[in-house]
């Protein structure tokens, strides 16, 4: 008898590596939001503050919890208290686990769809203090 074969080794790899991308890009927000806060900080110092890394930084925060969720979401380390959940009879445990994924997924499809229209109603709206791009949306960062 053959051993078992692997029934998704294209979907498991498609899964690392956006696992694998997710991380970089946490790890490339984090710096970039430590370079632009300690940049503001050092200019604020010398008496001439750059306006636009106070904004920047929040858009950098805002990018940062969005990434950061799907990276905890996706290694299941979100910070939870499990004090009553753990308490349960298995089936029960089981049962509370497939109603939180659940809710956790609902709400994130809620505020993807929600986003989508919000992008939709202030596309046109620029920052008003970064000197060249808009990086408040995803679509105007690729435009």
């Amino acid at each position: 008898m053959p051993p078992p074969r692997n029934r998704l080794p294209m979907g498991r790899a498609v899964a690392g590596a956006f696992d694998r991308t997710s991380a970089f890009v946490c790890c490339a927000l984090v710096v970039a939001l430590l370079a632009v806060v300690s940049l503001g900080a050092l200019t604020r110092s010398f008496g001439e503050p750059l306006i636009w890394t106070d904004e920047l930084s929040r858009f950098l925060m805002v990018w940062l919890a969005v990434f950061g969720w799907v990276v905890a979401s996706r290694k299941r380390i979100h910070v939870r208290i499990r004090f009553f959940q753990d308490r349960l009879p298995a089936r029960a445990h089981q049962a509370t686990e497939l109603v939180i994924q659940f809710a956790m997924t609902l709400f994130g499809v809620l505020v993807a769809v929600y986003s989508v229209g919000l992008i939709g109603k202030n596309h046109d709206l620029d920052a008003t203090s970064l000197p060249s791009r808009d990086v408040s949306s995803p679509t105007r960062c690729a435009s």
